[in-house]
C-alpha cells in the first residue's frame, strides 16, 4: 500500500488480523485478506475481504473503507482492551563500564545530600536490576458527548515515584535482553506502585476533565437559557389566562402552572446531567520492566549517629532514583536529626504522630536470585476505583528505621480491607434500618454532624429527606460500593436506593467510632467522596431545594434565615452543614449580639466555600440583606471559632 493509504486505523486492523491467523496480500491501494474461521464467526464477515483507506478505491473496487469508526475496528479494539496487555521485560545491560563506588558516593553527596548529615558508603556498589512498572489506562470522558484517551505512566515499582522523562525515553528504546538475566534484582512493591500510579493517573484525568468542562460550560448556559425562556413564556401565558378565567377554572390553571414548573425542573436536571463532566478509568496495560542500575548502601552520619539508606543509580541516564522520607514516605529532601532520619515536615513532630504515606521508607534488601512472575492485568484493579486522590489509609503508627516494612504494608492493606468490608455492609444495613425505623442510625450520627442536624428537623425520616425521597415512599432495594479510603477524609459509600419505583443516588460519608461505623452525612449525589457539593443535584428540585418538606421542629432565627434564603439556591445538603456548624458556635459571646441576617450570611459563605461552591461574603450579605462589612467581620470570627479545613467542612 502507498504511504498515503497506510493510516493508523487500517494498520491496526492488519496487525490484529495477522496475529489472529489471517493471511494478507498487499495490493498497493488495497489489501486482500483471508480470514480464519474464528474471525469470521467473531465479526460476522466472509472468508475473503478487501480493505482500503482510500475512499476512491472503496467506491470503485468495492473494498471496505477501513477508517476510524468502522465496526470491525471498534470490535477489534474492544477485544484487545478486554484481553489487556501484561507482561515482563528484561532490558539489556550496557557495555559501558559502571561507575566505581567512590564516584557514586561523590555524586550522591552532590546530587542528593542530607541536611546536617554526611553520606558515606557502607558497602560496595553492585549491579542490580530495578523493577519499573509501565501502567496504561483508557480514560473515558463524558460531557455532552463522550470519547476515549490513552494515558500512560512509568513508575519505580519499589517506591511508586514517577520516572523522569529522560529515563522513560531511554527505557522505551533500550534493547531487550536475550536469555537469562546475569544480575540479581531488587524486590518490587506492587501495592505501593499501583496505588501511586492510580492516584497520579486520576489527577491527570481530573485536570483534563476540568479543561474540557470549561469548553462545554458555554453550551450548558445557552441550553439552560433556552429552556428557562421557554418555560417562562409558558408560565406567563398560563398566568394571563388564569387572570381572565372564571373562578371555577382557576384551579385548573393553577394545576397547569404547577405541572409546568415541575416539568421545567425536570428538564433543567436533564440538561445538568447531560453536561455533567465525569470520567471513567479502565486499566489496559501493565508491564513489569527490569532496568539496569547500580545499588549502593550508604550511611548518613551525624556525629556519632548513623542512619542506613539505600541508593539506586540508573545506568541509562547516569542519575539517582528519587528517595522517599523514611518516616512519612513523602518524596522530599532529607534531614539527619538527632534521633532519626526524616524530612522537614515530619522532623518537627513526635514519631507517634507521623502518618505513613503508604509506601516503604527504603528499598528492600536485594534478593539474591529473584524469579519475578509476570503481573496479571487484574493486579491493577486499584486503577479502576473512584479514589479521585491518594488511595492509601494513614495509620497512626510509628514507622522508624527498625520497623519491618513488609509487615507495615500488610497492616495498611488489612485496614483498607476492613474499611471496605465495613462500608459495603453499611450500605445495605443503613437503608434497611431507616426503612424499619430502627434507632441506630440516629444514635450513631455525629453530635455536630449534618445528619444529626437533619434528625433534629425531620426525626427518623431524615435520611429519606436527605436524598429527596418523597413523603410516604420507603426504600425497597439499594446498590452501593465503598470508595478507596483517603487519609484525612471521611469514608464514602455511594450508590442508588430505590423507593416508589424511582432510583435516588446517594453518598454516605462515615467514620469508624470504636470500630463501628458512624454516618455523619447523607448526600443526594454519587461519588461525593471529598464532600464537594454540586450547584444542582440530579434529583427533583422540589425535593432538595424550595420543595423540601418544612421542618417539624422550630428553627432559631439564624436557622430560619438559612432555610428561607439558602435552601432555594443551594439545597438541603448545604443548609444541613450550616445548621451543624451553627450548633457548635451558637452560644459564643462574640456572636450573640450580632443580627441573625449577618450571622446567616457569614455562616453560609464560609460553609459554601468549604463545599466547593463559589459564594463570596458580599454576595451572601446581599442575599440576606445584611451589611457587607459586618458579614466580613462575623465570618472572620466564625472562621476562627470553627477551625474549618479541607477535611473539616462544618
Amino acid at each position: 500500500m502507498t504511504s498515503r493509504v497506510r493510516e493508523a486505523a487500517i494498520t491496526f486492523w492488519m496487525r490484529y488480523a495477522e496475529q489472529e491467523g489471517a493471511l494478507l496480500e498487499d495490493g498497493g491501494d488495497k489489501v486482500l485478506m483471508l480470514l480464519p474461521r474464528t474471525l469470521q464467526e467473531r465479526f460476522g464477515v466472509p472468508e475473503e475481504i478487501a480493505i482500503t483507506a482510500d475512499p476512491d478505491v472503496a467506491r470503485d473496487d468495492g473494498a471496505q473503507l477501513m477508517i476510524s469508526g468502522h465496526p470491525l475496528l471498534d470490535s477489534a479494539a474492544a477485544a484487545v482492551l478486554a484481553q489487556g496487555d501484561a507482561g515482563t521485560l528484561w532490558l539489556a545491560w550496557s557495555a559501558k563500564a559502571a561507575p566505581a563506588t567512590g564516584s557514586l558516593v561523590a555524586a550522591a553527596r552532590d546530587q542528593i545530600g542530607v541536611d546536617h548529615g554526611r553520606l558515606d558508603a557502607s558497602g560496595e556498589a553492585v549491579p542490580r536490576y530495578v523493577p519499573v512498572l509501565r501502567v496504561g489506562v483508557q480514560v473515558t470522558y463524558r460531557l455532552n458527548d463522550h470519547f476515549h484517551e490513552l494515558e500512560e505512566l512509568w513508575v519505580d515499582a519499589r517506591t511508586g515515584l514517577p520516572l523522569p522523562a529522560d529515563l522513560e525515553r531511554r527505557l522505551r528504546t533500550s534493547p531487550r535482553l536475550d536469555g537469562k538475566p546475569g544480575h540479581p534484582a531488587l524486590e518490587p512493591s506492587f501495592d505501593v506502585a499501583l496505588l501511586a500510579a492510580s492516584a497520579r493517573l486520576e489527577e491527570r484525568a481530573a485536570v483534563r476533565l476540568e479543561t474540557l468542562g470549561k469548553h462545554s460550560a458555554a453550551l450548558l448556559l445557552d441550553e439552560r437559557a433556552l429552556v428557562e425562556a421557554f418555560y417562562a413564556a409558558a408560565l406567563e401565558s398560563i398566568a394571563e389566562r388564569r387572570q381572565g378565567a372564571q373562578p371555577e377554572r382557576q384551579a385548573m390553571f393553577d394545576a397547569q402552572a404547577q405541572a409546568t414548573r415541575a416539568e421545567r425542573a425536570r428538564r433543567l436536571r436533564e440538561i445538568e446531567d447531560k453536561f455533567q463532566a465525569r470520567f471513567e478509568i479502565r486499566p489496559v496495560r501493565l508491564h513489569l520492566i527490569w532496568a539496569p542500575a547500580m545499588y549502593m548502601p550508604v550511611t548518613v552520619r551525624r556525629g556519632d549517629r548513623g542512619y542506613a539508606l539505600e541508593l539506586v543509580w540508573w545506568l541509562p541516564t547516569a542519575s539517582f532514583a528519587p528517595l522517599r522520607c523514611p518516616a512519612c514516605g513523602e518524596p522530599t529532601p532529607l534531614i539527619a536529626g538527632k534521633d532519626r532520619l526524616g524530612c522537614r515536615a515530619c522532623m518537627g513532630r513526635p514519631v507517634q504522630d507521623i502518618q505513613p504515606a503508604g509506601s516503604p521508607p527504603r528499598a528492600s534488601e536485594p534478593a539474591p536470585k529473584p524469579e519475578p512472575a509476570a503481573p496479571s492485568i487484574a493486579s491493577s484493579g486499584a486503577l479502576a476505583g473512584r479514589a479521585r486522590a491518594v488511595h492509601h489509609v494513614a495509620l497512626k503508627a510509628a514507622p522508624t528505621e527498625a520497623v519491618d516494612h513488609a509487615k507495615h504494608l500488610e497492616e495498611l492493606a488489612q485496614q483498607r480491607r476492613r474499611i471496605l468490608r465495613t462500608g459495603d455492609k453499611l450500605g445495605g444495613d443503613f437503608w434497611e434500618a431507616v426503612t424499619a425505623g430502627d434507632s441506630w442510625p440516629r444514635k450513631r450520627a455525629g453530635v455536630h454532624s449534618p445528619l444529626r442536624a437533619l434528625y433534629r428537623i425531620y426525626g427518623a425520616e431524615a435520611p429519606l429527606r436527605a436524598v429527596g425521597i418523597p413523603i410516604g415512599a420507603l426504600p425497597t432495594e439499594s446498590t452501593f460500593r465503598t470508595a478507596e479510603p483517603v487519609a484525612g477524609m471521611l469514608h464514602s459509600t455511594t450508590g442508588r436506593v430505590v423507593a416508589g419505583r424511582r432510583s435516588f443516588p446517594f453518598t454516605l460519608r462515615w467514620r469508624l467510632d470504636a470500630g463501628r461505623p458512624a454516618v455523619d452525612e447523607v448526600l443526594p449525589v454519587l461519588d461525593a467522596w471529598d464532600g464537594r457539593l454540586p450547584r444542582w443535584a440530579i434529583l427533583p428540585a422540589e425535593a432538595i431545594y424550595e420543595g423540601a418538606p418544612a421542618p417539624r421542629a422550630a428553627l432559631d432565627p439564624v436557622g430560619a434565615l438559612l432555610w428561607q434564603v439558602d435552601l432555594p439556591k443551594f439545597g438541603l445538603p448545604l443548609v444541613a452543614r450550616c445548621l451543624a456548624a451553627w450548633q457548635r458556635i451558637a452560644g459564643e459571646p462574640e456572636l450573640t449580639q450580632l443580627p441573625p441576617g449577618v450571622l446567616a450570611a457569614a455562616l453560609g459563605a464560609l460553609i459554601a466555600r468549604r463545599a466547593g461552591i463559589i459564594r463570596t461574603r458580599e454576595t451572601a450579605a446581599a442575599d440576606q440583606g445584611a451589611e457587607p462589612s459586618a458579614v466580613v467581620a462575623a465570618a472572620d470570627a466564625m472562621k476562627r471559632l470553627l477551625k474549618l479545613s479541607a477535611d473539616r467542612q462544618w
